[in-house]
């Protein structure tokens, strides 16, 4: 029986809402859209079983004519699906992945993530904060550039970086391509969001949970190849999504370079290059500032050559993924509905590279002192490095000069 109101007295409120895949022209658009409460319970209401409109609206304690609009927009956008008819009445049910998980499970999953956090940090990490890196420079434009060669902030990146990407399993990314839905906008992604419980739980939810990752591509014609990696944690004083350019990226690096004046560079574009830390000073002296310097890593080298140089994932890795991926799975199945256990699994069989475990690895490296903890302007570019292959040619402008 459908109990009236459900969802207006008691709405269901979705956070960390992300897409597995790529963004359509219009993504930031249809972020905005999530993120209304309204649109969140129509989802949730058509979540765990088909449901009408009528259905849906009686769940809401609303008249159905004014959810029409918003299920036809899901429905044509790929967030619901039109699964059956009964008595002239579509039935739908949402086409995305929620976490909507107890406060046991949430205790559990914290449980679990923490112990294999724990091992990565012993049995890992010592080869990557050992890892001899290619020759470093802050002149010339070559090899790896440390902001004020501040091994300490670089590490936080590195590491990070280590997590997030060096720890993904490509084939198993590609197998959850199967559950990606095409976008009317060209996206084709998988939707997710973690509904906010507001449980009183032993840890800070949101230290593990917001977070996330971005790559930008920017496409520069004296270049073979440029991006940007982005993760996004407690640690920053950065929003995910804060508004950012591949032109500011771009002008950091050619002034680095020494390739283009500051003077050349128009007054608000530099002003929020400072605001935002992509530009700092490197110290002090007599109340005065000295020197200019780019707030970021730049590494001389294509993203994909970078992951390859990597210390590699041993056999014994790999087994404690497999681990890690079974446990995690198996407490959270059930808080899924039966028809998206398939999926579900397949999600979690890139545990080990997980923003939830990521971010434990950091604070248990910052417990034990591995990592130190950052400067006030550190946070504003921690976790963000720019990778650059110039191929045979050297960019001696920027595009837009």
């Amino acid at each position: 029986m459908i109990e009236k109101g459900l969802y207006a007295i008691k709405p269901k409120k979705f956070k960390n809402i992300e897409f597995l895949g790529s963004h359509g022209t219009y993504w930031e658009a249809t972020d905005y859209r999530l993120s209304q409460l309204l649109t969140q319970n129509v989802l949730y209401s058509a979540y765990h079983s088909p449901k009408t409109i009528t259905e849906i609206a009686t769940l809401l304690g609303v008249k159905p004519n004014l959810i029409e609009e918003e299920v036809h927009y899901l429905e044509s956008n790929g967030f619901m699906d039109v699964v059956s008819i009964s008595n002239r009445q579509k039935k739908y049910l949402t086409n995305m992945l929620i976490h909507d998980f107890s406060k046991e499970v949430c205790e559990e999953r914290h449980s679990i993530f923490s112990k294999y956090a724990e091992i990565i940090c012993e049995r890992y990490m010592p080869l990557v904060i050992s890892f001899k890196l290619p020759d470093t420079s802050n002149d010339d434009g070559g090899g790896i550039y440390i902001p004020e060669n501040d091994k300490n902030f670089f590490m936080w990146s590195l590491i990070t970086f280590v997590c997030n990407q060096k720890f993904q399993n490509t084939e198993q990314i590609k197998k959850m391509e199967k559950y990606y839905t095409k976008r009317k906008d060209g996206g084709e992604n998988l939707a997710t969001a973690t509904i906010d419980n507001n449980f009183k739980l032993s840890f800070l939810h949101e230290k593990y949970f917001s977070s996330g990752a971005e790559v930008y591509t920017i496409f520069w014609k004296d270049i073979q190849s440029c991006s940007v990696w982005i993760f996004y944690s407690i640690y920053d004083d950065r929003k995910k999504g804060f508004n950012t350019t591949s032109n500011e990226f771009s002008l950091c690096y050619l002034l680095k370079n020494n390739k283009i004046k500051k003077d050349t560079i128009e007054n608000i574009v530099l002003e929020n290059l400072y605001r935002k830390g992509f530009l700092d000073f490197s110290n002090i002296e007599d109340g005065k500032k000295v020197k200019d310097i780019v707030n970021f890593p730049i590494i001389e080298m294509s993203f994909e050559s970078f992951l390859d140089i990597l210390p590699p994932l041993k056999n014994e890795l790999l087994e404690i993924e497999n681990k890690l991926n079974t446990e995690i799975f198996s407490i959270s199945k059930s808080e899924y509905p039966p028809h998206l256990w398939e999926m579900s699994q397949q999600f979690y069989q890139n545990s080990l590279s997980s923003n939830e475990l990521t971010t434990r690895v950091l604070e248990r490296l910052l417990l034990t002192n591995t990592l130190k903890p950052l400067t006030e302007k550190q946070k504003k570019t921690v976790n963000m490095m720019m990778f650059v292959d110039r191929g045979e040619g050297r960019p001696e402008r920027h595009p837009l000069l």
